[in-house]
């Protein structure tokens, strides 16, 4: 990541800045398809030379967006704070605070040990739904350095689940009893 977003800036020395104020949004969209979709908005400032050593400070809302995993899309948690937050301190590199959710189907029962006559005998009504199946809702909040945030995330559940089924369900797994 930490290369990513350092190969992403431009290398124009003779280019430079001094208190230049960038006003983003409200419908400005950051996007990476089909990966990453964000509408954001907030405040920069930037100073110095238009290469690696560009300073910037502010904050930048991240107002709605999502993540596709592929076989998972996380949705921005709208009560969670979700911010950017640059320093000077640390160049185009900002702090972040987001939190995501999703829901997804998890199988709860052994299809094998189910009796086909008795998967339909609460009418979908029972404890796990028709076939097994129950919803599980499943948050990710991260914070830290957006080049350090693959060391820094938690996941959790509800119901709650250990993190190796929840990376199962999110990978597309189904959960076995």
């Amino acid at each position: 990541m930490s290369k990513m977003l350092r190969s992403a800036i431009p290398n124009y020395p003779y280019i430079s800045f001094e208190k230049l104020r960038l006003r983003l949004g409200p419908n400005l969209r950051i996007t990476t398809q089909p990966l990453v979709d964000f509408r954001i908005k907030g405040d920069l400032t930037l100073n110095g030379k238009l290469d690696s050593s560009l300073k910037a400070s502010g904050v930048v809302e991240l107002l709605n967006g999502r993540v596709n995993l592929f076989t998972t899309t996380f949705n921005l948690d709208r009560r969670a704070a979700n911010v950017a937050v640059f320093t000077p301190s640390s160049g185009l590199v900002p702090y972040v605070d987001v939190a995501l959710e999703t829901r997804v189907s998890g199988n709860v029962v052994e299809p094998s040990n189910v009796a086909t006559s008795s998967v339909f005998a609460n009418n979908g009504s029972g404890p796990v739904g028709v076939g097994g199946f129950r919803l599980v809702n499943i948050k990710v909040q991260a914070s830290g350095q957006a080049d350090r945030l693959a060391e820094n995330f938690e996941l959790s559940s509800t119901p709650p689940m250990q993190r190796d089924e929840i990376i199962g369900l999110i990978g597309g797994n189904s959960l076995k009893d």
